[in-house]
């Protein structure tokens, strides 16, 4: 278990700093790109299209980080009120319905994604199926987050 916690803890990391890049480099590509406009009276063609990929990544890696720190956003009127087994059976059932959910888009964003490896953006050339690749990787991963939370939450007590 402690393996397990730690390697999740160094993907979330490593996560956290990827996003940090992709956030970043998406913010120089606009200011580059504002300027550009303001400036030469042009802007750069890729510019916006890049943006908006770049955003997309960040929203779904942000997702999984925000998985794990049990950030997004929720109802817990209910759950708030509950203790020991009841509200351990009520997690359970949320984190059935989440893995359903999951592998699901797992399933159809991988296929999906290997579809639209052929069609290439229009001002990027960047082809759609790279762009949409992040859906099924993300949910894998709180997929894999999601299994310890439920080793946790029965093994543990939960928190």
């Amino acid at each position: 278990m402690k393996l397990f916690e730690k390697s999740l803890k160094v993907i979330i990391k490593g996560l956290n700093y990827i996003c940090a890049l992709l956030l970043g480099l998406m913010a120089v590509i606009v200011f580059i790109n504002v300027i550009e406009r303001f400036i030469l009276s042009s802007s750069i063609p890729w510019a916006e299209e890049v943006a908006r990929f770049l955003l997309i990544w960040v929203v779904f890696i942000g997702a999984v980080i925000n998985f794990y720190y049990d950030e997004h956003l929720g109802l817990d009127i209910l759950t708030a009120r509950l203790h020991g087994n009841l509200k351990k059976f009520i997690s359970l059932i949320a984190y059935l319905v989440i893995t359903f959910i999951l592998i699901l888009v797992i399933y159809y964003g991988y296929q999906f994604s290997a579809l639209s490896l052929d069609w290439p953006a229009p001002a990027s050339k960047i082809p759609f199926g790279y762009v949409y690749m992040i859906a099924p990787i993300s949910c894998m991963i709180m997929l894999i987050v999601l299994i310890y939370k439920l080793i946790k939450l029965w093994v543990k007590g939960g928190e």
